[in-house]
């Protein structure tokens, strides 16, 4: 298990290592100050969903060991017990070992089954959750020639658990593979409207149009994302992207409007949305 963290850690690290190149061939400053912020953003939550499913495991052996030490102490009584019994009885006649019937093994405890990568879909987390990759390969951001074409193959969602699945559009997203990844978190919003994911998935599709400054559908997608899943863990991140989006397309007043929603509706947000709202206020010039 240990050896699957560290090879999952050096992965991600080569990710972000890569972040750079990929920077460099985006263009402007702004657009590759864009893409690094998403990728980080996504490196983030996929480290938080490897660790809650490094718990899982560590708490999963928890309960075998004390099943074990549980059947341990099962059949050191039972022996006790037997060595008692002998010892108080009279010796046993010549050849009764022969048709004597043997005492019958303790029924073994039958361990609890370790949660399966499907069932760890269900766990919201705060990614995106990306986590470990279970599903196939993402595949490498391709040409402009054909890649509108290419990116519609990619975005086919993988078989497998709910969790695979998302994990491969998150895959998409840190390789800045735009156009894929956002067929990709729309055709998994679609599948499963009602997973805990569904609301990360939302808001990650808005990301793909807000990078690449395409900030009305943004803007319909984040909206879209906190009205769906106003309780999810991204509805805050929807809020404060939603009165991005808007004061890019010069309606300040409706930028204000969301972020005062943001403050009505999360007094204690996380910190980091907290000091990009303040200084996102002072941007669309809002009053308060």
């Amino acid at each position: 298990m240990r050896r699957s963290f560290v090879l999952c850690a050096f992965s991600l690290i080569a990710v972000l290592a890569a972040a750079p190149s990929n920077a460099q061939s985006g263009g402007a400053p702004g657009q590759s100050a864009l893409n690094t912020e998403v990728r980080m953003n996504a490196l983030e939550d996929q480290m938080r969903d490897l660790t809650g499913r490094i718990e899982e495991l560590n708490n999963d052996l928890r309960q075998v060991k004390q099943q074990l030490d549980r059947l341990s102490s099962d059949v050191d009584l039972r022996f006790s017990q037997m060595q008692g019994q002998g010892a108080a009885g009279a010796p046993p006649a010549a050849g009764a070992s022969q048709n004597a019937t043997a005492a019958p093994p303790p029924t073994p405890l039958e361990p609890r089954p370790s949660q399966s990568a499907s069932d760890m879909s269900h766990a919201p987390t705060r990614s995106g959750t990306l986590g470990t990759l279970g599903g196939p390969a993402p595949r490498p951001a391709q040409p402009a020639g054909n890649q509108q074409q290419l990116a519609a193959t990619a975005a086919n969602l993988p078989e497998g658990s709910v969790q695979e699945q998302y994990n491969y559009a998150m895959g998409l997203l840190t390789q800045a593979n735009y156009p894929a990844a956002e067929q990709a978190m729309r055709n998994f919003v679609q599948r499963w409207p009602n997973d805990p994911l569904a609301g990360n998935a939302q808001y990650w599709l808005g990301e793909t149009y807000y990078v690449r400054k395409n900030y009305a559908d943004a803007a319909s997608a984040f909206a879209h994302g906190y009205e769906k899943y106003p309780k999810g863990s991204k509805a805050a991140d929807d809020l404060l992207k939603l009165g991005m989006s808007l004061s890019n397309l010069g309606q300040k007043a409706d930028a204000c409007r969301a972020y005062a929603r943001l403050q009505h509706d999360f007094p204690l947000p996380p910190q980091a949305v907290r000091d990009r709202l303040a200084s996102e206020k002072q941007r669309a010039g809002c009053s308060s």
